[in-house]
């Protein structure tokens, strides 16, 4: 039994029994495997007889006006291939108990007003799960909320299958593990707008399959990394950190599908290698706030930046 919404128009029905519950959230009871509720103006508290629904594989409630907390109760949901509570005014930490969730391809809790850490299996909690038992997930969208503490290395391992690692705008600290070079299928990784410092570790030239990577607005310090082995790179932000002052770096120009390239207040000197200009796909650049010198040499440059 489902009734989907999206605004205020019935999508789909199959059949539907509902029940309002005190807390104002449609209780949808029945067969069906998928619960899609967004786009509603439904509000209060997650109720924890969301738990129940065992069989369930996607709930959607994006785009509500949900609060209070995540029920460790969904964690009862072994079968939940896909989970979006995005764009709600949710509170509290992640619940440790989503680590239960193996299953899930799709892990969406953006645009909320979670804190805490991010759950891990080795947290200290005596239950033994965390974000890094759910290896088959492809997407962590976190971005958008006020995460604190380190970023686990755990979520990095190897036998992790994330595509997008978004962890944009939070709060997050301390430095980045080297064992970040160990995500094999890593397409975006966004660790903007945070206080991250320290180095970056060289391990990141180990991600070979990205296409973006922003770690710009944080406090990283050192030297800029190498990522002219990072072939496949099309978007790159690394504007607005301590980086150490350093002539513009060369392999710039050999990323050739890189589209858009930000080092806004990026310490970089001397004059821009002419060869950047010429990168086929180039279409945005962005040196504001640098002590770039010499003349601006614009030969050969590529098509998109025409």
């Amino acid at each position: 039994f489902t009734l989907v919404f999206y605004g205020n128009v019935i999508l789909r029905i199959l059949s539907v029994v509902l029940l309002l519950t005190h807390c104002g959230f449609l209780c949808v009871t029945g067969a069906s495997n998928r619960r899609d509720l967004s786009f509603n103006n439904l509000t209060g508290p997650l109720p924890k007889e969301l738990g129940n629904l065992r069989s369930l594989q996607t709930l959607i409630l994006q785009s509500c006006s949900f609060t209070g907390s995540i029920p460790p109760e969904l964690g009862n949901l072994r079968n939940l291939t896909f989970l979006a509570l995005n764009d709600n005014f949710l509170t509290g930490s992640i619940p440790q108990s989503i680590g239960y969730l193996i299953q899930l391809y799709w892990l969406d809790l953006a645009f909320n007003q979670l804190s805490g850490p991010l759950p891990v299996s080795t947290s200290g909690d005596p239950v033994a799960v965390g974000l890094d038992t759910l290896m088959k997930a492809h997407h962590f969208h976190l971005n958008n909320n006020s995460l604190t503490g380190k970023i686990p290395p755990e979520i990095f391992k190897s036998n992790m299958a994330l595509v997008h690692l978004l962890l944009n705008s939070n709060k997050f600290t301390g430095s980045l593990p080297d064992e970040m070079g160990e995500l094999s299928n890593i397409d975006i990784m966004n660790l903007g707008n945070n206080q991250l410092s320290g180095t970056i570790p060289p391990t990141i030239s180990d991600l070979v399959t990205l296409t973006e990577l922003n770690l710009a607005n944080n406090d990283f310090t050192g030297s800029l990394p190498d990522l002219s082995n990072l072939g496949k790179l099309e978007i790159l932000d690394l504007s607005n950190n301590g980086f150490d002052s350093s002539p513009v770096p060369t392999w710039f120009s050999l990323c050739q599908n890189l589209r858009s390239l930000a080092m806004e207040n990026g310490n970089l000197s001397g004059v821009v290698p002419p060869d950047i200009f010429g990168l086929p796909q180039l279409q945005t650049v962005n040196f504001d706030h640098n002590f770039i010198t010499g003349n601006l040499v614009l030969q050969n440059v590529g098509q998109q930046l025409e």
